[in-house]
């Protein structure tokens, strides 16, 4: 008979057989299929516990095969199923049934981590049941409910089968076999009981709120930026409130669709090296934000493989959620320039020495940084003019920013670290040199008030977005955006072309689709029926080569 376990080091987790043959030669027990360190050392755990269990180990010598063989295992939750199939190697079960569980000297069994992973690769290799530690029983219920509300499962979910010991565990599979299976399904169960909160990226009424208010004109850019789901781009002297404006996106930032709250699972449970699963802690529906810093190193930002063991890295840890870029500048090159495949599939490509391996990385990134290296106002970019802050300009209002004391050649090469690719992959940026305190609308004291108008306003721009073009503007295809283009808005498209005196072109194709994807979002935003001229227009003022152009006067 053969138990099955998941194998969960693969990016997506899938189903491993655990398969055992008895020969009648001198007693051993040999283990192969491309075992771990922790893999190979489950011989011992698994005979102490049969042992400890009073069942009786096999006389003769013992092949354990784990299936398929070209792949290497590591985890202990194979324990369990390593010692079912052992106990049952001369029998035969039609059902198929999974286990993951690490077991103890004495026959008991622990939780072994990746519980969401190994649900997934049950339900999608079709168990019909899955024994699990009686201790995971009720995160396994969040589990399976996670999976279902993903919408990516089909077909019944495997029947939870929570045992305490190998003994236990033996009894249960006994029954099973013999059509006496006494067992409830997750769903019959009374769920755990829960404080519902208002919401699940609502501010407590009492938590205090530490944002600068802001602009109307950056009230808007930011609104957009966030229902849009943009690459945004923030570059200014220091102390003008780039940071502040990091912090007002992350906190107008929605819920967590079940689709990205279940691949966020996934990957995190993959890059747990320790017997941890989902905790608590990550129980929230609100993205997850990774800031990272300017000493991180471009294999920390896409990932690898260490002893045949995926470890993502920042770039599909933000899979659904923001990446955070501080001091953007300051990333070393290969740091920054690695930003360019993910940011242009949604994906990263890992290749090491053992194969190639894709990992999801569809984050919106948000990036801070100054001009110069003394953090003040370069003199190649002239002296700041004072804007008015209107609908087609992308910096709001003047303030007394600090003169560059570095010399031109250096500020100039500070500025050249941002290669032309990764500019021309940012949907906005923004030169930014502060606000005025008088030309905000409202004092400290409603910055809650207006946070949660902005969260509502931000809710209904994505739903007007979702329900006019099917998603998001910043997360659509190309093909996605030349077809709205083509067939919906050609006309107001050449209107733009015409006024701004650029043909076809002299527009690149991601220029083009970028220009497309914020003139949606600020439609969008605007709650207009099609994009306008005016929607164009300020959606080319934040390309680079604008916004710089805008910051001069």
């Amino acid at each position: 008979m053969s138990i099955y376990a998941p194998l969960n080091t693969e990016p997506r987790p899938i189903l491993q057989r655990v398969e055992v043959a008895i020969f009648f030669q001198l007693p051993s027990f040999h283990l192969v299929g491309l075992p771990g360190p922790e893999v190979s050392e489950s011989k011992e755990r698994v005979r102490a516990a049969i042992d400890s269990s009073q069942l009786q180990f096999p006389k003769g010598r013992v092949v354990v095969n784990l299936s398929p063989a070209n792949i290497k295992k590591r985890g202990t939750g194979l324990d369990l199923a390593v010692a079912l199939a052992v106990l049952s190697a001369t029998e035969t079960l039609k059902s198929r049934i999974g286990a993951w569980g690490e077991l103890g000297l004495d026959g008991s069994i622990k939780s072994a981590g990746q519980l969401t992973r190994s649900l997934y690769a049950a339900w999608k290799g079709g168990m019909e049941a899955m024994m699990i530690c009686r201790s995971e029983w009720g995160a396994a219920q969040k589990a399976l409910k996670c999976l279902e509300q993903s919408g990516e499962m089909s077909g019944d979910a495997p029947v939870l089968i929570p045992v305490l010991s190998l003994r236990e565990a033996w009894d249960k599979l006994s029954a099973w076999k013999s059509g006496r299976p006494e067992l409830p399904h997750y769903s019959s169960v009374e769920p755990e009981r829960v404080e519902v909160s208002e919401s699940p990226c609502s501010v407590p009424s009492d938590a205090p709120i530490h944002l600068l208010p802001l602009t109307p004109a950056l009230e808007r850019l930011v609104g957009m930026v966030v229902s849009g789901k943009h690459h945004f781009l923030i570059l200014g002297p220091r102390g003008v409130g780039k940071s502040q404006l990091v912090e007002w996106i992350v906190n107008l930032q929605p819920e967590l669709s079940p689709q990205d709250r279940l691949r966020q699972r996934l990957l995190s449970e993959l890059a747990q090296m320790s017997s941890q699963s989902w905790s608590a802690a990550q129980e929230s529906h609100s993205v997850p934000t990774r800031w990272v810093g300017p000493q991180v190193r471009p294999a920390a930002l896409v990932g690898g493989c260490v002893a045949g063991l995926i470890r993502p890295g920042e770039y599909s840890l933000a899979n659904g959620g923001l990446l955070i870029a501080d001091e953007f500048p300051e990333w070393s090159r290969d740091s920054r320039e690695s930003l360019r495949e993910p940011l242009e599939r949604g994906k990263v490509s890992v290749t090491r020495a053992h194969g190639s391996f894709e990992l999801p990385s569809e984050f919106q990134f948000i990036g801070t940084g100054n001009l110069c290296p003394c953090g003040g106002w370069p003199a190649s970019l002239g002296l700041p003019a004072s804007l008015d802050g209107g609908a087609a300009a992308p910096v709001g209002g003047s303030a007394s920013v600090t003169r560059c004391r570095c010399q031109l050649t250096a500020s100039s090469a500070y500025l050249s670290r941002l290669s032309g690719p990764v500019l021309d992959r940012m949907d906005c940026v923004l030169v930014w040199k502060g606000r005025g305190p008088s030309e905000c609308a409202y004092e400290m004291g409603e910055t809650r008030v207006r946070l949660e108008v902005l969260r509502v306003r931000v809710e209904q721009a994505q739903k007007f977005a979702t329900e006019t073009w099917g998603g998001h503007p910043g997360r659509m295809t190309g093909a996605q955006v030349e077809e709205i283009l083509t067939q919906r808005y050609s006309k107001t498209w050449d209107l733009f072309l015409k006024s701004a005196s650029m043909s076809t072109s002299e527009v690149s194709l991601r220029a083009r689709h970028k220009i497309a994807r914020v003139a949606l979002s600020l439609c969008a935003w605007d709650g207009a029926s099609e994009p306008s001229w005016a929607h164009w227009m300020e959606a080319a003022f934040y390309r680079p080569e604008k916004a710089f152009q805008a910051s001069m006067g």
